[in-house]
Protein backbone atom coordinates (compact mmCIF):
# COMPACT_ATOMS: atom_id res chain seq x y z
CA UNK A 1 0.00 0.00 0.00
CA UNK A 2 0.87 3.46 -0.92
CA UNK A 3 0.24 6.63 1.32
CA UNK A 4 1.95 9.58 0.21
CA UNK A 5 3.63 11.82 2.14
CA UNK A 6 5.38 14.50 0.09
CA UNK A 7 3.32 17.57 -0.46
CA UNK A 8 0.76 17.36 -3.26
CA UNK A 9 -1.74 19.38 -5.01
CA UNK A 10 -5.05 20.62 -2.56
CA UNK A 11 -8.25 21.89 -3.69
CA UNK A 12 -9.02 25.63 -3.09
CA UNK A 13 -12.70 26.92 -1.89
CA UNK A 14 -14.36 28.64 -4.06
CA UNK A 15 -15.62 32.47 -3.49
CA UNK A 16 -19.16 31.10 -4.12
CA UNK A 17 -18.50 29.25 -0.24
CA UNK A 18 -20.71 28.40 2.11
CA UNK A 19 -22.98 26.66 -0.65
CA UNK A 20 -25.44 25.59 1.76
CA UNK A 21 -26.54 27.54 4.74
CA UNK A 22 -28.53 27.12 7.61
CA UNK A 23 -31.97 28.93 6.57
CA UNK A 24 -33.96 31.07 9.94
CA UNK A 25 -37.43 30.85 8.35
CA UNK A 26 -37.52 26.87 7.88
CA UNK A 27 -37.39 25.68 11.21
CA UNK A 28 -36.45 22.17 10.44
CA UNK A 29 -32.89 23.85 8.80
CA UNK A 30 -32.77 26.49 11.14
CA UNK A 31 -29.62 25.43 12.91
CA UNK A 32 -26.88 24.07 10.60
CA UNK A 33 -26.64 22.38 7.07
CA UNK A 34 -23.54 19.99 6.23
CA UNK A 35 -22.43 17.21 5.55
CA UNK A 36 -23.96 16.67 2.00
CA UNK A 37 -24.59 13.36 -0.70
CA UNK A 38 -24.64 15.03 -4.20
CA UNK A 39 -25.17 12.93 -7.67
CA UNK A 40 -25.85 14.32 -10.91
CA UNK A 41 -28.75 13.61 -13.17
CA UNK A 42 -29.55 14.63 -16.47
CA UNK A 43 -27.12 17.57 -16.09
CA UNK A 44 -28.10 18.59 -13.20
CA UNK A 45 -26.15 18.31 -9.76
CA UNK A 46 -28.75 16.99 -6.50
CA UNK A 47 -27.49 18.05 -3.15
CA UNK A 48 -28.45 15.90 -0.29
CA UNK A 49 -27.57 17.93 2.77
CA UNK A 50 -27.91 16.81 6.19
CA UNK A 51 -30.13 19.41 8.22
CA UNK A 52 -31.12 20.49 11.60
CA UNK A 53 -33.29 22.36 13.45
CA UNK A 54 -33.71 23.75 17.43
CA UNK A 55 -34.66 20.05 18.47
CA UNK A 56 -31.18 18.81 17.02
CA UNK A 57 -32.74 16.38 14.95
CA UNK A 58 -31.40 15.28 11.04
CA UNK A 59 -33.10 15.86 8.39
CA UNK A 60 -32.38 14.93 5.00
CA UNK A 61 -32.93 18.54 2.40
CA UNK A 62 -32.11 18.82 -0.89
CA UNK A 63 -30.68 21.79 -3.54
CA UNK A 64 -29.80 21.52 -7.38
CA UNK A 65 -26.96 23.11 -9.07
CA UNK A 66 -26.36 23.70 -12.54
CA UNK A 67 -22.92 24.11 -12.50
CA UNK A 68 -21.62 22.61 -8.60
CA UNK A 69 -21.11 26.20 -7.83
CA UNK A 70 -24.22 27.63 -7.15
CA UNK A 71 -27.45 26.72 -6.22
CA UNK A 72 -30.49 27.32 -8.63
CA UNK A 73 -33.12 25.45 -6.62
CA UNK A 74 -33.65 25.11 -2.89
CA UNK A 75 -36.72 23.02 -1.73
CA UNK A 76 -38.44 23.99 1.42
CA UNK A 77 -39.34 21.12 2.68
CA UNK A 78 -37.19 18.41 3.45
CA UNK A 79 -37.13 15.41 1.14
CA UNK A 80 -36.34 12.93 4.09
CA UNK A 81 -36.90 12.30 7.47
CA UNK A 82 -36.74 9.84 10.48
CA UNK A 83 -39.54 6.88 10.06
CA UNK A 84 -38.34 4.33 11.94
CA UNK A 85 -37.77 3.28 15.41
CA UNK A 86 -33.95 2.96 14.90
CA UNK A 87 -33.90 6.84 13.97
CA UNK A 88 -36.54 8.37 16.52
CA UNK A 89 -35.05 10.45 19.34
CA UNK A 90 -34.34 9.29 23.10
CA UNK A 91 -33.31 11.99 25.02
CA UNK A 92 -32.54 15.53 24.56
CA UNK A 93 -29.53 15.32 22.20
CA UNK A 94 -29.13 15.07 18.61
CA UNK A 95 -30.63 12.16 16.95
CA UNK A 96 -32.10 11.26 13.01
CA UNK A 97 -31.03 10.56 9.81
CA UNK A 98 -27.34 11.62 9.28
CA UNK A 99 -24.37 12.35 6.92
CA UNK A 100 -26.15 10.64 3.47
CA UNK A 101 -24.03 9.19 0.99
CA UNK A 102 -25.78 8.59 -2.58
CA UNK A 103 -25.14 6.38 -5.36
CA UNK A 104 -27.29 5.65 -8.39
CA UNK A 105 -27.17 1.48 -9.71
CA UNK A 106 -29.41 0.99 -12.79
CA UNK A 107 -32.56 3.07 -12.30
CA UNK A 108 -32.02 3.26 -8.38
CA UNK A 109 -30.85 5.96 -6.07
CA UNK A 110 -29.29 4.34 -3.00
CA UNK A 111 -29.01 6.54 -0.23
CA UNK A 112 -26.92 5.15 3.10
CA UNK A 113 -27.08 7.17 6.45
CA UNK A 114 -26.36 7.32 9.66
CA UNK A 115 -29.23 6.21 11.78
CA UNK A 116 -29.13 7.74 15.14
CA UNK A 117 -31.33 7.33 18.11
CA UNK A 118 -29.11 9.76 20.61
CA UNK A 119 -28.78 6.69 22.81
CA UNK A 120 -28.17 3.57 21.03
CA UNK A 121 -24.82 3.28 18.74
CA UNK A 122 -25.11 4.96 15.81
CA UNK A 123 -25.72 2.52 12.41
CA UNK A 124 -25.92 2.26 8.71
CA UNK A 125 -29.72 2.18 7.44
CA UNK A 126 -30.23 2.33 3.46
CA UNK A 127 -32.85 3.19 1.35
CA UNK A 128 -33.45 3.52 -2.22
CA UNK A 129 -35.89 5.78 -4.68
CA UNK A 130 -36.43 5.04 -8.45
CA UNK A 131 -34.88 7.70 -10.27
CA UNK A 132 -37.73 8.52 -12.34
CA UNK A 133 -39.49 9.41 -8.64
CA UNK A 134 -36.71 11.75 -7.64
CA UNK A 135 -36.49 14.00 -10.60
CA UNK A 136 -40.12 14.82 -10.52
CA UNK A 137 -39.77 15.11 -6.40
CA UNK A 138 -42.24 12.40 -5.86
CA UNK A 139 -40.29 11.06 -2.32
CA UNK A 140 -41.12 7.90 -2.54
CA UNK A 141 -38.26 6.29 -0.68
CA UNK A 142 -38.53 2.60 0.33
CA UNK A 143 -38.59 1.89 4.03
CA UNK A 144 -35.12 1.70 5.26
CA UNK A 145 -33.16 -0.72 6.67
CA UNK A 146 -30.37 -1.50 9.13
CA UNK A 147 -27.38 -2.70 7.68
CA UNK A 148 -24.57 -2.83 9.65
CA UNK A 149 -23.54 -5.03 13.10
CA UNK A 150 -25.87 -4.19 16.33
CA UNK A 151 -24.05 -2.78 18.87
CA UNK A 152 -21.23 -1.31 17.24
CA UNK A 153 -20.35 2.18 16.22
CA UNK A 154 -20.49 2.60 12.13
CA UNK A 155 -21.14 4.80 9.57
CA UNK A 156 -19.82 6.52 6.32
CA UNK A 157 -20.80 4.11 4.42
CA UNK A 158 -21.74 3.13 0.58
CA UNK A 159 -20.87 1.16 -2.34
CA UNK A 160 -18.96 0.81 -5.08
CA UNK A 161 -21.76 1.70 -8.38
CA UNK A 162 -20.99 -1.38 -9.70
CA UNK A 163 -20.67 -5.08 -9.15
CA UNK A 164 -17.40 -6.46 -9.15
CA UNK A 165 -16.63 -10.19 -9.74
CA UNK A 166 -20.93 -10.46 -9.44
CA UNK A 167 -20.72 -8.61 -5.82
CA UNK A 168 -20.77 -4.94 -4.85
CA UNK A 169 -18.15 -3.44 -2.20
CA UNK A 170 -19.39 -2.12 0.71
CA UNK A 171 -17.61 0.06 2.71
CA UNK A 172 -18.26 1.35 6.27
CA UNK A 173 -16.39 2.31 9.22
CA UNK A 174 -17.42 -0.59 12.05
CA UNK A 175 -15.79 0.29 15.20
CA UNK A 176 -15.88 4.05 15.03
CA UNK A 177 -12.13 4.22 13.35
CA UNK A 178 -11.35 2.09 10.79
CA UNK A 179 -12.90 1.95 7.31
CA UNK A 180 -13.23 -1.52 6.71
CA UNK A 181 -14.91 -3.32 3.78
CA UNK A 182 -17.32 -6.04 3.00
CA UNK A 183 -18.78 -8.02 -0.38
CA UNK A 184 -22.65 -8.13 -0.90
CA UNK A 185 -24.80 -9.72 -3.09
CA UNK A 186 -26.98 -6.16 -3.79
CA UNK A 187 -27.05 -2.95 -1.65
CA UNK A 188 -30.96 -4.48 -0.81
CA UNK A 189 -29.71 -7.67 0.65
CA UNK A 190 -27.01 -6.87 2.94
CA UNK A 191 -26.96 -8.87 5.71
CA UNK A 192 -25.65 -7.37 8.74
CA UNK A 193 -25.07 -10.19 11.10
CA UNK A 194 -23.08 -11.82 8.33
CA UNK A 195 -20.79 -8.81 7.60
CA UNK A 196 -16.88 -9.98 7.98
CA UNK A 197 -15.65 -5.96 8.58
CA UNK A 198 -12.66 -7.23 6.99
CA UNK A 199 -9.68 -3.66 7.31
CA UNK A 200 -9.61 -1.27 3.75
CA UNK A 201 -7.89 1.73 5.94
CA UNK A 202 -6.47 2.53 9.27
CA UNK A 203 -5.16 5.98 10.71
CA UNK A 204 -1.65 6.61 10.71
CA UNK A 205 0.35 7.47 13.85
CA UNK A 206 1.78 10.95 14.12
CA UNK A 207 0.26 11.81 10.57
CA UNK A 208 -3.51 13.98 9.91
CA UNK A 209 -5.41 11.21 10.19
CA UNK A 210 -3.96 9.67 13.20
CA UNK A 211 -7.12 9.21 14.85
CA UNK A 212 -9.74 8.16 12.49
CA UNK A 213 -10.22 7.91 9.26
CA UNK A 214 -13.92 7.73 7.15
CA UNK A 215 -15.93 7.38 3.89
CA UNK A 216 -16.30 10.52 2.33
CA UNK A 217 -18.10 10.36 -0.72
CA UNK A 218 -19.11 7.07 -3.28
CA UNK A 219 -15.60 5.57 -4.95
CA UNK A 220 -15.48 7.45 -8.72
CA UNK A 221 -14.30 5.21 -11.24
CA UNK A 222 -10.96 6.27 -13.37
CA UNK A 223 -8.79 4.43 -15.87
CA UNK A 224 -6.33 3.86 -12.98
CA UNK A 225 -8.86 2.89 -10.33
CA UNK A 226 -11.49 3.80 -8.11
CA UNK A 227 -10.59 7.54 -6.64
CA UNK A 228 -11.68 7.27 -3.05
CA UNK A 229 -12.13 10.44 -1.06
CA UNK A 230 -12.33 10.13 2.62
CA UNK A 231 -11.97 12.69 6.07
CA UNK A 232 -9.02 11.96 8.39
CA UNK A 233 -9.12 12.98 12.12
CA UNK A 234 -6.15 14.57 13.68
CA UNK A 235 -4.79 14.78 17.16
CA UNK A 236 -6.48 17.77 17.84
CA UNK A 237 -9.75 17.00 15.93
CA UNK A 238 -9.57 18.58 12.78
CA UNK A 239 -11.16 17.02 9.54
CA UNK A 240 -9.02 17.33 6.41
CA UNK A 241 -9.90 15.34 3.15
CA UNK A 242 -8.16 13.12 1.94
CA UNK A 243 -7.75 10.21 -1.25
CA UNK A 244 -7.02 6.86 -2.04
CA UNK A 245 -7.20 4.60 -5.50
CA UNK A 246 -8.41 1.18 -4.93
CA UNK A 247 -7.85 -1.62 -7.91
CA UNK A 248 -10.43 -1.92 -10.34
CA UNK A 249 -10.89 -5.22 -10.45
CA UNK A 250 -10.34 -6.25 -6.07
CA UNK A 251 -10.93 -2.84 -4.68
CA UNK A 252 -9.91 -4.48 -1.16
CA UNK A 253 -6.42 -3.31 -2.25
CA UNK A 254 -5.10 -0.26 -1.92
CA UNK A 255 -2.59 0.75 -4.70
CA UNK A 256 -2.43 5.00 -4.21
Amino acid sequence: MVRGRLPLPVFRRVPSNPLISPDPRHSWESLCTFNPGAVELEGRIYILYRAMGSDRTSTIGLAISGDGLHVDERLEEPIYVPREEFEQKLGQGHSGCEDPRVVRVHDKLYMFYTAYDGLNPPRVAVTSISINDFIKGEWNWLPPRLVSPPRIDDKDACIIPEEVKGNYFFIHRAGGVNMVYDYVKSPDSIEPDRLKCNPLLKPRPHLWDEVKVGLASPPIKTSLGWLTFYHGVSRNYVYRVGAILLDLNDPCRVIA
